[in-house]
């Protein structure tokens, strides 16, 4: 019985992840999603403080992308007077970066 128990554990593991991969693929079927992408950030008006939060917000974002396992680099930055940033690109790549950014 323990067997049996076991075996069907593992049986449920097995179908949880290929629902797991096959809703994945549901919710990233977009004709770009697969593929690389840039994300800008822009402080936009709100000196210092929107600057500082641009850089609180590029951090995040890059832990994110580094979580996810995607690789990114800055493509365009230009730094605050102060603190944070004013704006910056940065390029992603992985596969489906763009989607799991884009949701």
């Amino acid at each position: 019985v323990g067997e049996m128990v076991a075996e069907a554990a593992r049986g449920l593991e097995e179908v949880a992840g290929e629902v797991e991969a096959w809703e994945t693929e549901r919710v990233l079927d977009g004709e770009f999603d697969a593929g690389a992408c840039a994300v800008t950030i822009t402080a936009g008006a709100g000196g210092t403080d929107a600057q500082d939060w641009a850089g609180m917000l590029l951090r995040m974002y890059v832990r994110y992308i580094e979580r996810k396992g995607f690789s990114c680099s800055e493509a365009d930055r230009s730094d605050g007077e102060e603190a944070g940033v004013k704006s910056v690109t940065v390029e992603v790549r992985g596969e489906y970066a763009y989607g799991y950014l884009r949701a």
